[in-house]
């Protein structure tokens, strides 16, 4: 399995004509199980993709790249940090700038578990920042969902063990740096709980939903 497999279709919205493919690619290198892909298209065609992929190391690194309207590969990143072992993105968005921000989760082996990943790129695909986020469980947490505003604030979810509960929602607020503003909570009746999306309903209350 590859980490992606893109097709881009051109349609006539006002005619009942069928719908062309345009173009498709593949990329990564096959993993021994799942992989995850997630992808963003800005206002000149432009594709951009994240999921996860092997690296020429064996470890599984979260991937991103980005095409050109054409399905020609412009860049591609694979991320590798410090104290991470394994990563993978499953959510992507652009800011008004072009900057590239993924979200997933980062396994340190050393700590056994998965915390929230967040990486910036410029539009060239150069890293400007990544953070990571270890839930008060202190087990296993995975973002699932991300925003971006309009001064470059990250606003990412996803569901984290918890203390005395089960998986959890968390939301973090990172300022344009990358660095933490604040992070809330919620859990309903110690159940497990996974948010799924996140949106902003005006410019001061952001809505985040799952299940």
């Amino acid at each position: 399995m590859v980490i992606a497999v893109l097709f881009v279709f051109t349609y006539n919205a006002l005619a009942q004509s069928p719908v062309n493919k345009a173009w498709h690619t593949s990329f990564g290198e096959p993993l021994a199980s799942f992989d995850w892909t997630a992808s963003a298209v800005d206002d000149s065609g432009y594709v951009y993709t994240t999921g996860n992929t092997r690296l020429s190391n064996g470890k599984i690194a979260a991937y991103t790249t980005k095409h050109d309207s054409l399905g020609n590969l412009v860049w591609d990143q694979e991320f590798e940090a410090t104290g991470i072992d394994a990563s993978y993105c499953v959510a992507i968005q652009l800011d008004g700038s072009g900057n590239v921000y993924v979200a997933g989760a980062a396994y340190s082996a050393s700590d056994l578990h998965f915390d929230f990943l967040v990486v910036k790129y410029e539009n060239d695909g150069d890293q400007v920042w990544y953070a990571t986020r270890n839930g008060t469980g202190n087990g296993d947490d995975y973002a699932s969902a991300l925003i971006v505003d309009g001064a470059q604030n990250v606003y990412v979810t996803g569901p984290s063990k918890g203390v005395g509960t089960q998986m959890d929602f968390m939301t973090l607020k990172l300022y344009a740096n990358g660095t933490a503003h604040w992070a809330k909570r919620y859990d309903y009746a110690q159940l497990d709980e996974a948010p799924v999306a996140i949106s902003f309903l005006n410019t001061t209350t952001i809505e985040v939903s799952g299940g």
